[in-house]
């Protein structure tokens, strides 16, 4: 008993009637079913939605640097061959692909795909490049190698942006990341640029700017795995 209530009481009656309920609705059930009014429906889980698997992946690894892995080799002729130009780069620098071998002897980052990863080279200052595609893209992607910290003074990564364009230059999508420092390992990160959802619009080019404050490890957005979706060029404005 508690504060004059029999709860032992209370409980069993609560028991009784959820029994007695159950029974009402069990025997409720049974009439319908006789009836031919009451059914059951399966409901099945829903399935998770699949990724949509990139048309066009460029790891930068067909190229061999392993001959040499300390010499960088312009890009320009590996990206030709799918119909994409490097334009507005900053005067004085050059857009390569690296052999991580050749970056602080492998000590500074691990390719998601080896050996080969795309940068600028050539100046400590603000840095800036674009590639424009020939074909259209509804979406691009592109992963940030893991960083290793490899000494007292950990790994540092500069401030950079990536943005879309459309063919009239206007920018239709971005991502930006401050220069950062760690003295731990770091994961490979994946970003994308994607054509706004129902529009007409398509990407056309995409423009990286880079900008290491003269104390970055690099002098500028180190990139791995380049994955393109294209879009259907009577979609686009």
């Amino acid at each position: 008993v508690k504060n004059n209530v029999d709860v032992t009481r209370l409980s069993r009656l609560s028991t009784g009637r959820y029994l007695q309920l159950s029974r009402l609705s069990a025997f409720v059930f049974l009439v319908l079913a006789g009836l031919g009014l009451a059914y059951s429906v399966y409901v099945p889980h829903p399935r998770p939605i699949e990724p949509i698997a990139a048309d066009q992946l460029l790891n930068f690894d067909t190229v061999n640097t392993y001959s040499d892995p300390t010499t960088p080799v312009d890009a320009q002729a590996y990206f030709g061959a799918f119909g994409i130009e490097i334009a507005e780069k900053t005067a004085g620098t050059r857009v390569v692909l690296l052999n991580h071998l050749g970056s602080y002897e492998g000590k500074a980052f691990l390719p998601v795909s080896r050996p080969n990863v795309l940068t600028q080279i050539g100046s400590n200052d603000p840095v800036s490049y674009t590639l424009v595609f020939s074909r259209p893209l509804r979406k691009l992607s592109f992963v940030l190698p893991p960083l290793i910290a490899a000494t007292e003074s950990g790994i540092t990564f500069p401030k950079w942006r990536a943005y879309a364009i459309d063919a009239g230059g206007t920018e239709i999508a971005s991502v930006v990341r401050d220069l950062f420092g760690s003295y731990k390992h770091e994961d490979s990160r994946t970003y994308a640029l994607e054509a706004h959802s129902g529009s007409r619009t398509c990407i056309r080019a995409v423009r990286f700017d880079s900008d290491n404050g003269h104390f970055a490890a690099f002098s500028a957005i180190v990139i791995d795995d380049l994955a393109l979706w294209y879009a259907p060029s009577n979609e686009c404005q």
